[in-house]
């Protein structure tokens, strides 16, 4: 029989024993790596999204810097306008010509197109393609309907009016793309924008007014019957 001495037990004892510590040490040992490893992964990743977003924040701000230009350069060709609709309205300027509306000034050369994308640039100029029409409308009313520098003076007011709060309103879009209020005047004193509205604001009353009358001119023509039957429905037509 092998021998099963206390001896024997007390060897293999000791020899399981430190197989196992063995065991366990390289258990604690690769798991402890692993975890730096894991942990080293994290702190990579973490480092990658963090400059990733300092990049994005840079470019946007890039980009709102770009679109601030726009907003701006817009607003300075509004007040060019406004401009425009006080000189031909004054009094006092009369005998010095009539004042064409202003042409649209070249961007300024900070402004990156390819920075701010597609969408943001047709915005910005369709703006210098509305003041081209504008500006061939104004030469055809100028040709068929101005006998004097006061119907000259009228009809370039007018045109400088639509283009200019065109050019306010687009600038004010833009504003609110980046988180800017509309820029606003002080309560009392020159207000660029409201000389714009104001002077819009008439031109569409009038010419609704125009329509109106046309209208009743027109339907005060038909028969008896027929502007009996309007006035039950629309009371207060013939007034």
């Amino acid at each position: 029989m092998p021998d099963v001495s206390p001896e024997f037990f007390e060897k293999v004892s000791i020899a399981l024993a430190a197989g196992v510590g063995v065991i366990i040490v390289a258990l604690i040992t690769g798991l402890g790596t692993f975890g730096v490893a894991i942990v080293g992964m994290v702190e990579r990743n973490g480092q990658a999204k963090a400059k990733q977003k300092r990049k994005q924040t840079v470019r946007q701000a890039e980009i709102n810097y770009t679109k601030a230009l726009m907003a701006q350069h817009l607003e300075e060709y509004a007040r060019s306008c406004a401009e425009t609709v006080w000189h031909n309205n004054d009094d006092e300027t009369q005998g010095d010509g009539a004042l064409n509306p202003p042409d649209f000034p070249n961007w300024p050369d900070q402004i990156d197109w390819t920075l701010i994308g597609a969408s943001e640039m047709i915005k910005g100029r369709d703006i210098e393609l509305r003041v081209k029409i504008r500006q061939q409308t104004i030469d055809g009313n100028l040709h068929y309907s101005a006998s004097s520098e006061h119907d000259a003076r009228e009809i370039f007011a007018d045109g400088a009016a639509r283009i200019g709060l065109e050019a306010f309103r687009v600038a004010d879009d833009i504003r609110r793309e980046i988180g800017v209020k509309p820029f606003e005047y002080p309560p009392h004193g020159i207000n660029h924008r409201e000389a714009l509205k104001s002077r819009v604001d008439e031109l569409d009353n009038r010419a609704n007014l125009y329509r109106w009358r046309r209208i009743k001119r027109w339907m005060k023509r038909l028969p008896k019957d027929g502007l009996r039957s309007i006035s039950i429905i629309w009371p207060g037509f013939t007034r």
